[in-house]
């Protein structure tokens, strides 16, 4: 068994660096003129988000045994063990499965495993029937049955990279490394989506790794399966925060000299309403879990990463004796470190329970994100609706390409493609490209600016269709969104500005009535950011549900470069924030 205490050595120094920039947040009795303006940010955040998608039902379970796993036998072991007492012991965990398994079969109960776990905590998961679930519930031998729960994704042109707002020091670059330390001689499992293992800022620093989701030997991005053009870009951006180096105007990573193991724990999968998401499940990250402490998976965990970043999040789910934090403890008791993101719930509403898994176990290192830019940018603009002016002043840029000139409006009212049969005052939210297209094909946006309102559905989808129908810049009204909300990559590569909701709706009404609207931009600024170095309102932060506070500590989290996923037309990589 390697040595521990250089371990927990480069974990306190991690501790120091992120705790230099903590903020702490202190619980109000009553509700504050402070608190309500953090919930009303909280709210604008997860209208920009969006809803996140339902994973399609399912009966499955993970099951725990009171059988101890490896990191059970090798926290109580005397002495040092051995390579083949490690993989004797997780050789053992797997035969108190085998065999609780065949007492169930001489019952009459048949279960097939879908993933087994003997590392960090010993337990499989399968699908159960009612009859089967209810036996386990009462079997010996069996520490708990616990759902199986969905994960998430905790997710700039080179051109944009080289504007003043995104230099040194701006609070855009990930800049949060120990001087005269670049992560040499480190590993850290990256447990996420498939990465672009070539993408030239990754310098060759992510390893094949592992693909959990679709059985394969490399965590490569996929393709969604009903949109070839897309590709899952989660895993990359991350990758890119640790190891990137070399990018334009000299652009970085936390870690430049550290080797990164990709685990593919989330993919494109099927949601409730049958389109393709980036989805994960619970046993899926056990099972990542697992991999990161045996990379090579022969039982001996030696090899085990020195820190294990597990960038995804299961809502409302920080139990202390789930399946997710037993398997995190377990991974502590063999020497890895896991990070992982307190979630995107934000502290602004429900403050109890906000905090997601695996990030609420009481062994996990979660980290909220820090709002750390320096500078926004706005923009003069003036909007006329039939030769009136209707409105004139600043506006905020929502996402960070400057926009310029007059621009005629353009609006999604009546028939579309998507709806040949909507009515003429009826709204389509632009959720699906042919929102923006009319009944012949023809599209109703192309050189315009596009009028959308803000009514929860992810801001980035709309934005990227709005793109892809030849929209050259997007007019935001309603709930205004906050300033570095969308990601800029080359898919949604146009301007974004909010507006209020009046002006919105007084353009939207001319374009209804069939007077021609228009907007005019001019002096784009970059502002101070009146919130730098808070607390973003979209993070998670609290109590978990066994009364642990968390985040234990808050990072740089907002609009922060890296790479991303695809290569442009003209075969450039792609950058994001």
């Amino acid at each position: 068994m390697r040595p521990r205490a250089p371990i927990f050595r480069r974990a306190f120094a991690l501790g120091l660096v992120a705790a230099a920039s903590a903020t702490a947040v202190v619980a109000e009795p009553v509700e504050s003129a402070g608190r309500s303006v953090v919930r009303a940010a909280a709210a604008a955040w997860q209208s920009a988000l969006g809803e996140r998608p339902e994973a399609a039902a399912g009966q499955r379970v993970i099951v725990v045994l009171e059988a101890p796993s490896l990191a059970d036998r090798l926290a109580a072991a005397e002495g040092e063990p051995t390579a083949e007492d490690q993989k004797r012991w997780a050789a053992e965990a797997q035969a108190a499965q085998r065999l609780l398994l065949a007492r169930l079969a001489a019952r009459g109960i048949e279960i097939r495993r879908d993933r087994s776990f003997s590392r960090t905590v010993n337990g499989f998961s399968a699908r159960l029937d009612a009859r089967a679930q209810a036996v386990l519930e009462r079997t010996q031998g069996i520490t708990g049955v616990y759902p199986v729960r969905t994960v998430y994704p905790a997710s700039i042109t080179a051109t944009a990279l080289m504007r003043p707002e995104f230099r040194p020091g701006a609070g855009r670059r990930p800049e949060a490394g120990l001087p005269g330390f670049d992560g040499d001689g480190l590993r850290i499992a990256l447990l996420d989506s498939g990465v672009e293992l070539d993408h030239p800022y990754l310098n060759g620093r992510v390893l094949p790794g592992i693909d959990f989701v679709g059985r394969d030997r490399r965590a490569a991005a996929e393709s969604k399966p009903d949109d070839p053009t897309r590709v899952e870009s989660h895993g990359t951006l991350m990758a890119g925060l640790l190891v990137g180096s070399g990018g334009p105007a000299g652009l970085q990573g936390v870690a430049p000299g550290a080797r990164v193991f990709p685990i593919r724990v989330l993919g494109w999968e099927r949601a409730a309403d049958g389109s393709h998401t980036l989805l994960g499940s619970s046993d899926t990250l056990v099972a990542g879990l697992e991999r990161a402490v045996d990379p090579d998976g022969d039982g001996d965990v030696e090899d085990a990463a020195t820190v294990t970043l597990a960038a995804v999040v299961a809502p409302f789910a920080s139990f202390p004796d789930s399946p997710e934090a037993r398997a995190v403890a377990g991974a502590t008791r063999l020497g890895t470190l896991v990070v992982a993101p307190a979630g995107n719930d934000g502290r602004g509403g429900r403050g109890f329970g906000t905090v997601g898994a695996p990030a609420g176990a009481p062994a996990a290192l979660a980290v909220g994100a820090l709002d750390v830019r320096r500078e926004v940018l706005t923009a003069e603009a003036s909007v006329t609706v039939g030769g009136d002016e209707a409105f004139a002043g600043r506006v905020r840029v929502v996402g960070a390409l400057p926009p310029r000139g007059a621009l005629p409006l353009a609006t999604l009212t009546g028939p579309t493609l998507a709806e040949p049969a909507r009515p003429a005052d009826a709204f389509a939210n632009g959720r699906e490209l042919a929102d923006f297209f009319d009944p012949n094909g023809v599209s109703r946006v192309a050189g315009r600016a596009v009028a959308l309102a803000t009514d929860g559905a992810e801001l980035v989808t709309k934005v990227r269709n709005a793109a892809a129908a030849g929209a050259v810049a997007v007019v935001l009204y309603g709930d205004p969104p906050p300033a570095g909300s969308l990601d800029l990559d080359e898919t949604t590569a146009i301007p974004v500005v909010a507006v209020s909701a009046e002006v919105g709706r007084t353009a939207v009404a001319g374009l209804v009535a069939n007077l021609p609207a228009a907007i005019e931009f001019a002096r784009v600024r970059r502002v101070a950011n009146g919130a730098a170095g808070a607390v973003a309102p979209f993070s998670s932060g609290g109590v978990a549900f066994g009364g642990h506070v968390k985040p234990d500590l808050v990072a740089p989290g907002v609009g922060i470069a890296t790479a991303d996923a695809g290569t442009n037309a003209d075969g450039t990589p792609r950058y994001a924030t």
